[in-house]
């Protein structure tokens, strides 16, 4: 799938079916942080935080990129930067956009 440029992403990493029991059944390139970690963060929770550099570890360990889920406001999106992520996901970033929108954008037919 890599040689035809498809990437795989486990969504939601930490909760219900995203656990750490999938990180060795399929190749992922991509994990993404679920929002219940993130949120977290800028209530100086030292717990969140530690959980949430010990996942950034484990996939740099693993070859592997991370994105933050729950980018909403500028002080997660400090919080998520701090931390070391180099992508993100929320309204701190953009708000969902209209496929139409999208597709104008992406200028696809």
């Amino acid at each position: 799938m890599r040689q035809m440029g498809i990437y795989t992403c486990l969504d939601d990493f930490g909760t219900g079916y995203s656990s750490l029991s999938y990180l060795h059944q399929l190749p992922f390139d991509v994990i993404k942080v679920d929002r219940s970690f993130t949120q977290n963060l800028v209530a100086d929770n030292t717990q969140s935080r530690e959980v949430v550099r010990s996942i950034l570890r484990l996939a740099e360990a693993l070859g592997m990129e991370t994105i933050a889920e729950g980018a909403e406001t500028a002080a997660q999106l400090a919080a998520i930067r701090e931390l070391g992520f180099r992508w993100a996901q929320g309204y701190a970033l953009y708000h969902p956009l209209e496929k139409e929108t999208m597709a104008k954008l992406f200028r696809v037919q």
